[in-house]
Order: C-alpha cells, then sequence, then structure tokens
C-alpha cells in the first residue's frame, strides 16, 4: 500500500498510470463520462461510493484535486488510486 502523504502531487500523478488493458479500458470510459477533471458529487455518482468515501480518498492524498471558487475539481486519472487500493 503506498503512502501518499510523503509523496508530490506529480509523483501521484506519474504512478497514476494504467498498468494493465483493464485499467486501461475503465480510464477510457471514465473520461468519456467524467471528463480530465469531475466534481466530488459525479465522481461518486459515478463510483457509487458515499461522499465520504471520496472526501476521505482526497484526505489521504489518494485523490488529487484543485480547488477552483468552491468546488474541488477531482483530476480523474487519479481515480485509480481508489480503484487499485480497494483491490489489494
Amino acid at each position: 500500500m503506498k503512502d501518499f502523504d510523503f509523496m508530490e502531487d506529480w509523483e501521484i500523478i506519474e504512478g497514476t498510470k494504467s498498468k494493465n488493458p483493464k485499467e486501461e479500458e475503465f480510464l477510457k470510459i471514465v473520461y468519456k463520462n467524467l471528463g480530465e477533471l469531475t466534481t466530488i458529487n459525479r465522481l461518486s455518482e459515478f463510483l457509487g461510493m458515499g461522499k465520504s468515501t471520496i472526501y476521505k480518498a482526497l484526505s489521504e492524498r489518494k485523490l488529487i484535486a484543485y480547488k477552483t471558487g468552491n468546488k474541488n475539481l477531482i483530476l480523474t486519472k487519479t481515480i485509480l488510486n481508489i480503484i487499485t487500493s480497494d483491490e489489494e
């Protein structure tokens, strides 16, 4: 299990490259449905996870988000960090 607390944003992003065809296909579906940046609400709905799970992943730095006004826009490719960590 990765310790995201001590990683820079670019290291987290670099580590989210798809490692197999299954992950690559998943990312294509995610990009098609959510785009490169998404909101907590849309991500929660798409993954069928509670918003609290998304906020927890943000606080653990498994997801990278950018604050714009009053919204957090999540870098979609970092979703792999929460999907693959659930499988481990």
